[in-house]
């Protein structure tokens, strides 16, 4: 079973290295600086954003992104009236303020048409108010494990009261 999810997820990143790099003016939710100037962790560099999370880039390009919100799927038709299922941010929030770290992928639907994919590759997370937080990662690229462990001192930061 691991070496088929480990297959299922090499192809996966294959499509995914193709695709253009986020820009941080591509979303409003990741975008937009909020508070203060954007700062640096490790071969990193972050800022709010306002979705109530961080975005996360790596010189310009946006690497991945933290937002309060669960994952969600839609289905994207294309010129043929096919339906693809795509990722996306969903509208309910996580409990006890836990995070979803996102990476986007354009994905070609069709022809001459893109979506973007916001594919959850961690999650920021505890099960009761007052337990520690605990970084669960469903990536097994081993640089983006290194990319996301780097992060933890600044959810760690914004989780404290």
């Amino acid at each position: 079973m691991r070496p088929l999810l480990a297959a299922v997820l090499m192809v996966g990143r294959c499509v995914g290295d193709d695709s253009p790099p986020v820009r941080p003016e591509d979303d409003w939710r990741i975008g937009k600086i909020t508070v203060g100037q954007p700062q640096k962790i490790g071969m990193l560099t972050y800022y709010r954003n306002l979705g109530g999370g961080f975005t996360f880039l790596e010189r310009e390009d946006i690497v991945f992104y933290s937002l309060p919100f669960a994952p969600a799927t839609y289905n994207a038709k294309n010129a043929e009236g096919e339906s693809k299922t795509l990722r996306t941010i969903g509208a309910s929030k996580l409990p006890f303020g836990g995070q979803t770290i996102y990476r986007s992928e354009m994905k070609q639907i069709g022809p001459r048409v893109h979506r973007r994919d916001d594919m959850p590759i961690a999650k920021w997370t505890r099960d009761a108010l007052k337990r520690p937080f605990t970084l669960v990662i469903m990536s097994e690229d081993y640089q983006t494990r290194l990319k996301l462990k780097s992060i933890i001192p600044v959810l760690e930061h914004a989780s404290k009261p």
